[in-house]
């Protein structure tokens, strides 16, 4: 009778051994579920390396507002005809050769866009201009022009007189004209050349015959 109630005397202890390990147990991994808590990974900081974006220079995905390109300011026409018409009653050997003596004969200066026309009317002083003087005029005219305003396509010019018919019929007409256009003047030297070398160089040439 004491054996078997030793016996259960100390399966009892040993329930309760287990009982007391499980509780303890138990507290000991709720603890540590409290200590061990996920860690988030950080962001990787933008930088520029190289000049490249790694992996991006900026956060913000919003569209970037494109600006209107910046038209490029060109040159008034009335201010080109002007700066020519200056620079021509400037040069002496002009107001010589294309005989710039009054309101009359000073040159007029119209443009079709980027090309220039320069008429230079001496029929009020007639007897004075022939065809070889005409070319002299012609240069001048040209190279003023072109110092003025680099960047016209082509410059037209007509010296003009008064002429009369085999009747007597008078009338105000071209004794030369010339044509130069840009292509063609980007290769003057004009320092270096005389009017009958450029006249061979010009791109279209015209004199009246016999004079």
């Amino acid at each position: 009778m004491r054996l078997t109630q030793l016996s259960g005397n100390r399966s009892w202890r040993r329930n309760l051994k287990k009982c007391i390990a499980l509780v303890a147990l138990s507290l000991l991994l709720a603890g540590c579920g409290e200590v061990v808590a996920p860690v988030a990974t950080p962001t990787p900081t933008p930088t520029l390396a190289n000049g490249v974006c790694n992996p991006s220079c900026s956060t913000d995905t919003s569209p970037v507002p494109t600006q209107a390109p910046i038209p490029t300011p060109t040159a008034d026409v009335s201010d080109v005809k002007q700066n020519i018409a200056n620079a021509i009653q400037a040069d002496n050997d002009t107001v010589t050769y294309c005989l710039i003596v009054n309101a009359a004969t000073t040159p007029v200066v119209t443009s079709a866009g980027q090309a220039i026309t320069i008429t230079s009317n001496t029929s009020s002083e007639p007897g004075f201009i022939n065809g070889d003087r005409a070319k002299e005029c012609i240069f001048d005219l040209e190279q003023d022009a072109w110092t003025a305003d680099p960047s016209a396509s082509q410059v037209t010019v007509h010296v003009e007189i008064l002429l009369q018919d085999q009747y007597g019929k008078q009338s105000t007409g071209d004794v030369a004209w010339a044509v130069l256009k840009q292509a063609t003047e980007r290769q003057f030297a004009w320092a270096n050349l005389s009017y009958t070398q450029a006249w061979a160089d010009y791109d279209q040439t015209w004199v009246l015959p016999g004079a």
